[in-house]
């Protein structure tokens, strides 16, 4: 049995280089995530509580404010503030990762 040959195809579309680009069309089948049945789902970051209390600690944080007034720093400077005011943040509210080891060699063996 023949397939016709327009079967499965998709169609070219040239772009302005002169390239040719496959165009893909929509599945249909791709999640949305305003769906509150998928949102609800996610592994990390839905706990409303922990983002109030990281939000509201980030706030009180004075080094973020200070860049503001700060006429003269550079990028790297800014960045480094920032990047402090955002672990200090997360220690705080989250605390520090355990490490839970599995022992890979028992007595036993």
């Amino acid at each position: 049995m023949e397939c016709p040959d327009n079967v499965g195809d998709q169609e070219d579309q040239s772009n302005n280089n002169g390239n040719e680009e496959i165009q893909l069309g929509s599945t249909g089948n791709q999640r949305n995530p305003l769906d509150p049945s998928w949102t609800t789902k996610a592994k990390y970051g839905r706990d409303a509580t922990l983002l109030r209390k990281m939000l509201h600690t980030l706030r009180e944080f004075q080094a973020l404010q200070d860049l503001l007034k700060e006429e003269e720093t550079t990028m790297e400077d800014n960045w480094k503030d920032i990047k402090e005011a955002l672990t200090s943040t997360c220690q705080e509210v989250l605390g520090l990762k355990k490490h839970h080891h599995k022992e890979w060699i028992s007595i036993e063996t």
